[in-house]
């Protein structure tokens, strides 16, 4: 799905802040050469979630860390390929305060769930910048009978079968249900890009 709240189809609206005039975070990491990332986990027990992130690897694979690996990308290409990314690893309350005294320069993309800081929400609390991503999510649970390997041997072909019966499943039948819903992806990366 496609967000353009920061008009990612025109990005010299949105520049990199030039390095000779970078204050703040962005200066810390600039002379430091490090961009220190909180990450969700403790060292020597890193989290294994297959493919939207397993941290076990060496490097790490799956969704989550090809993101950062991207972004690190573009961040390099502006600021110098000598830049590190350092993972902070913490679990608990604790990383929310590292990033608001600046001790991390910004979270890893996964940390999207809404939470509470001070009893606040932290959208209200932080800075957060601009939607970055979003993805629709559809779950799909299916009485065993409705067997859709028939219409081919990918998912895309079993799904589009499977949609063509959607009048069949039905919430009321208790064992088959459709849900769909929305996650949108913010990233609190104004402090960092100041």
């Amino acid at each position: 799905m496609e967000v353009h709240t920061c008009r990612a189809d025109s990005p010299s609206a949105v520049p990199f802040p030039a390095a000779s005039t970078a204050t703040g975070l962005l200066k810390d990491v600039l002379d430091s050469k490090k961009l220190r990332v909180l990450a969700f986990g403790k060292p020597g027990n890193y989290p294994n979630w297959a493919q939207d992130g397993n941290y076990q690897a060496i490097p790490p694979t799956g969704f989550w860390p090809d993101y950062m690996n991207f972004f690190m990308a573009r961040f390099r290409a502006e600021y110098g390929s000598d830049i590190v990314l350092e993972r902070v690893w913490q679990t608990g309350n604790a990383g929310t305060e590292m990033v608001l005294n600046g001790t991390v320069h910004m979270t890893e993309p996964y940390y999207i769930y809404e939470g509470l800081y001070m009893d606040r929400p932290k959208k209200w609390s932080h800075e957060f910048s601009c939607v970055v991503m979003g993805y629709q999510q559809n779950f799909f649970a299916l009485k065993p009978v409705m067997d859709f390997t028939a219409a081919g041997p990918t998912c895309d072909y079993q799904l589009a079968a499977c949609t063509g019966h959607t009048a069949q499943i039905s919430a009321a039948r208790g064992h088959q249900f459709l849900l769909t819903g929305a996650v949108w992806l913010l990233l609190a990366m104004e402090a960092l890009l100041r």
